[in-house]
């Protein structure tokens, strides 16, 4: 397909959408209502340039005048005014981050990367979490082709704001350029999930499964954009390509006439509608689509498509035109020189067709076979016989394939079949020649001979020791066997003999006898390299892996070079498990021998172990260039490249693998695996159920199904999942583990507590057995036991997030604040954007009574959690300690926003209405707490005291009469039933 082409259209595309993705979301923060404010609202540049002037001129240092002047200029382009701009307003506010990322902004627009780098830097330091600082900043460096720095800063804009479209979008085209085309799919897919009307997105991910292969996925993401966006030119022009290649050649063309339709003199949409045409038959119209195309945009591709539809019209004279023409414009395109040589031969100009041809065969030696076949009619024409079936015999030793076409008017004399066969005077001659004719691969010759020799010399085993080894090369292992026999009935001293009845036994996978044709082999000469090297390789596969190394050590004794006991040394030494040793062999066996897979692929295994992934990627990639379908390599590829969190490659290599085995269990189960990772847990159940059912007892699948289940809150089908695990292996520590923090979700904490016990019998050093553990007793309220239990976690792990979180928890249960607070500061020091830990922070300082302390800390996780409702619960507290009630009220009021049934908040919310004397919202506020909780005697406590304070006895009485019934001894028992004064209570 002419697919590699810029469209004029692609430029239009890019300024039609990078504006949009560019300014996403970097919408910011100055409030007010002035008049160049909705001037600039409004879209009216020029009005706001003009009426911050007349302020500037009142008021020289107005920051906001100077900033929204900047923000004008920049939209109309004039970006070096603005720059100005935005420098006199960060001379008066230096600390104003808008400013300062909007300095940047300019200084990118205007070319001065390293300049806007340092500006982005400093908008950070002023406010760490400004998300479209790090996006811009990642553009930058994606413009300087530093795309890990720009990776870097797109992911952290999405950690600032994980609804950052553009930073999600911008990722994907960075992971592109890296060549981690499944990790960019997720950024894609992330970028549609906040914002599914992203046409750019969709296509970029139709583009993405494009390259890949994967036509159907492309053309649905293809499909998106249409839908999305009627007028997206390269979508329809992509989508048709895509159909174009699965042959839906009909489909294709509608596909193109849709664009065309957008834009009708658009060449690559006529240069590929001409393919498709050509595909079709329909070779007329192809060429009015090419010379359509060439109006716009002459290139040798076209015109050599050109030639090839003026050639099937039979108009051989244009069709040459267009081949020179193609070549003159690319004399590197090899496949016109072909398509010239048949124009030429059916003008009948077979002298210049025939000298084409050697152009063509050393231009591409790939199309040998095509050339001499047609070379052979040629020459046949041209009656030139013996040239003719010399090229066809070339063919035929090319491809094995005669073509049927030729048809020789007489056959060649050949003297040779008329000879007698040569008759040896000795079996030593023929021994010698068949040693010749295998060297020519000769094989069946060979044997000829060595019948004779044997006919001469019927006594002599070296001749049936030849012929064993020419039948195990041509893959006659009985022959084979009945020769080495012969040899060893004749003489059985001969090593050689036993290493072929060996080699022979290997083949069968008779791993028993051959060990012991080996063995015999070494005792009649230690010397034999290949005895040796045999039997460590035979006694690796019976798993005696240490026997297995002292046979390659004495093989490498004997040839310390030898690449394939190298190998096998490797591989004998990661089964030990003693990869930096293996790794010494393989890079050695590498070094002698670069076309052996299984140095690669053992190589690749050691680095994995080593935690070297992206080495062991790169030993991966290497061994699938020798064999590109190799399932054990193709497999680890996978695993590897989920250990380096590249999820959607790891996916888009499972799928891979499942295309060429769709049965595969143990694919299904690493898609699962990763899918979990990329947290898609529908999908992964699917992936591990489908593995399940083609292997319904692997204990691995299961426990993998057991933890998407827990992860996904299906808590009890994941114990049922993790008790059909144990009952395979009822030892399982991990599975134990598992099932006892899915009992602890269930809050069935005794039987977690026996089941984790378990779990540390078989593993006394699973950190997360203790921490699930300390959970159990935690919420048994044993805390003491808690504590140690976390403790000997974190003696296994101790910058574990979760469990330093857990022992702080229970530190403050225990009311050792102090080392609670120490606790949840190491935490900070490992993440200090802990949304969690910053508001427990906050709670430990709300109850040692230090307000103002615990509200910056609170304030500090709702920044990094806007959703958390305890902290705006504890934010609420501390507010109302300090006496600003109408803020605390407006923290109760975000709790009850996020949720509504949340009783505590409103008896807090009631509580504040009550103290600023808001009787009716306080009584309102108290009845939601008690419709939501009738046992909450505070709440009806302090409705009976407004009650009584607002006069209504009967009402309060009521009130506190509910209150005694909850609980007998209740304070309420100071005011009733005596009959206080009616004053306020508060």
């Amino acid at each position: 397909m002419i697919m590699h082409r810029q469209l004029p259209y692609a430029k239009k595309l890019y300024e039609k959408y990078s504006g949009v993705l560019h300014m996403m979301n970097d919408n910011h923060k100055i409030q007010g209502c002035s008049n160049e404010q909705q001037s600039h609202a409004l879209g009216d540049y020029e009005a706001t340039i003009r009426l911050s002037n007349e302020a500037l001129r009142e008021h020289p240092q107005d920051v906001t005048a100077l900033y929204r002047k900047g923000l004008a200029l920049a939209a109309l382009k004039r970006h070096t005014e603005a720059l100005s701009s935005f420098e006199q307003a960060l001379e008066i506010d230096p600390n104003n981050a808008d400013i300062s990322y909007h300095q940047g902004l300019a200084l990118f627009e205007l070319g001065r990367y390293e300049e806007a780098i340092q500006a982005f830097q400093a908008t950070l330091r002023l406010d760490s979490s400004y998300a479209a600082a790090y996006n811009t900043q990642g553009l930058v460096y994606q413009d300087l082709e530093q795309y890990e720095e720009a990776l870097n800063a797109f992911d952290q804009a999405l950690k600032s704001n994980p609804e950052h479209v553009s930073a999600a979008y911008n990722k994907g085209l960075v992971l592109l350029k890296l060549d981690r085309p499944g990790d960019a799919i997720a950024a894609f897919d992330q970028a549609l999930q906040l914002n599914p009307a992203l046409s750019a997105a969709s296509y970029q991910k139709g583009l993405t499964y494009f390259h890949l292969k994967d036509y159907p996925e492309a053309l649905a993401a293809f499909d998106q954009v249409i839908t999305k966006t009627p007028d997206f030119l390269e979508a329809y022009l992509y989508k048709g390509i895509t159909l174009h290649l699965q042959k839906r050649y009909e489909d294709a063309l509608h596909a193109f006439d849709s664009a065309l339709q957008l834009e009708p003199e658009c060449a690559p949409v006529l240069a590929n509608k001409g393919e498709t045409l050509l595909e079709l038959k329909r070779y007329q119209e192809a060429l009015d689509a090419f010379d359509k195309a060439l109006a716009h945009q002459e290139d040798a591709t076209l015109l050599y498509k050109r030639g090839k539809a003026l050639a099937e019209l039979n108009r051989f004279h244009e069709a040459l035109e267009a081949y020179d023409a193609a070549l003159e414009a690319n004399p590197d395109l090899t496949e016109v020189y072909a398509n010239k040589c048949t124009a030429l031969v059916a003008l009948g100009r077979y002298e210049e067709a025939l000298s084409l041809y050697d152009s063509v065969l050393r231009l591409n030696p790939a199309l040998a076979p095509t050339i001499y076949n047609t070379k052979a009619l040629v020459l046949q024409a041209l009656g030139r016989h013996e040239e003719a079936l010399s090229s066809q015999k070339m063919a035929q030793t090319l491809n094995g394939n005669l073509d049927d076409d030729l048809d020789f008017e007489y056959e060649l004399e050949d003297d040779e079949d008329d000879e007698e066969p040569y008759h040896f005077t000795s079996a030593q001659e023929a021994f010698r020649q068949s040693e010749i004719l295998i060297e020519h691969f000769r094989y069946e010759d060979a044997l000829d001979v060595l019948e004779q020799a044997q006919q001469l010399d019927a006594s002599d085993a070296l001749i049936y020791c030849r012929k064993a080894m020419i039948y195990y090369t041509l893959g006659d292992n009985e022959e084979a066997l009945q020769a080495c026999e012969t040899a060893i009935r004749l003489d059985n001293t001969l090593a050689v003999a036993y290493r072929y009845q060996g080699l022979v036994y290997k083949e069968l996978q008779r791993f028993d006898e051959a060990l012991e044709a080996f063995e015999k082999a070494i005792e009649r000469d230690p010397n034999e390299e290949i005895a040796w090297q045999e039997k460590g390789f035979i006694l690796r596969k019976l798993k005696r892996d240490k026997e297995a190394l002292e046979a390659l050590k004495e093989a490498l004794r004997l040839n310390p070079d030898d690449p394939w006991a190298l190998r096998e040394h490797g591989w004998v030494l990661n089964n030990l498990l003693r990869y930096e040793e293996a790794l010494v062999s393989l890079d050695k066996a590498v070094e002698l021998n670069m076309h052996d897979k299984y140095i690669y692929q053992q190589r690749g295994f050691a680095l994995k172990k080593l935690k070297r992934y992206e080495e062991a990627l790169d030993c991966y990639e290497e061994a699938l260039l020798i064999d590109p379908v190799n399932l054990w390599t193709l497999q680890e590829r996978a695993v590897v490249l989920r250990l380096l969190g590249r999820f959607g490659d790891a996916l888009a290599a499972c799928n891979h693998i499942l295309q060429l085995e769709p049965n595969d269990a143990w694919t299904f189960q690493e898609k699962g695996f990763v899918l979990r990772k990329m947290k898609r847990f529908d999908e992964a159940l699917d992936a591990l159920n489908t593995s399940l059912l083609l292997n319904p007892h692997d204990v691995w699948t299961l426990r993998e199904k057991g933890f998407v289940l827990r992860q996904m809150k299906r808590n009890h089908e994941a114990l049922d999942t993790y008790n059909a695990a144990l009952e395979i292996e009822p030892n399982d520590a991990w599975t134990l583990r598992e099932k006892g923090w899915v009992l602890n979700n269930l809050e069935r904490y005794t039987d977690a507590l026996r089941t984790l016990e378990l779990a540390l019998l078989q593993d006394p050093n699973d950190e997360y057995a203790y921490q699930q553990k300390g959970f159990a007793l935690r919420k048994m309220k044993r805390y003491d036991e808690a504590l140690r239990a976390l403790n000997t976690a974190l003696t296994l792990n101790a910058t574990d997030i979760w469990t330093l979180q857990e022992k702080g928890w229970v530190l403050r249960q225990l009311k050792r604040y102090d080392e609670s607070l120490d606790t949840y500061d190491l935490i900070l020091k490992l993440d200090p954007t802990d949304a969690w830990t910053l508001r427990e922070k906050g709670w430990i300082f709300n109850i040692l009574g230090h307000y103002e302390e615990a509200l910056i800390w609170l304030n500090k996780a709702l920044r990094f959690s806007s959703d958390d409702k305890y902290a705006y619960q504890q934010k609420g507290h501390a507010l109302r300690k300090l006496k600003r009630k109408q803020e605390a009220l407006e923290a109760y009021d975000e709790v009850l926003r996020l949720d509504s049934k949340y009783a505590d908040a409103y008896f807090f919310k009631g509580l504040i209405l009550k103290e600023l004397r808001e009787y009716d919202d306080a009584l309102d506020a108290f009845d939601e707490a008690i419709e939501l909780n009738p046992n909450d005697e505070e709440a009806l406590y302090h409705k009976g005291l407004i009650h009584r304070a607002l006069g209504h006895d009967s009402m309060a009485e009521d009130a506190f009469a509910q209150v005694l019934r909850l609980n007998p001894n209740h304070k309420v028992l100071r005011i009733y039933p005596k009959d206080p004064p009616k004053i306020d209570f508060f």
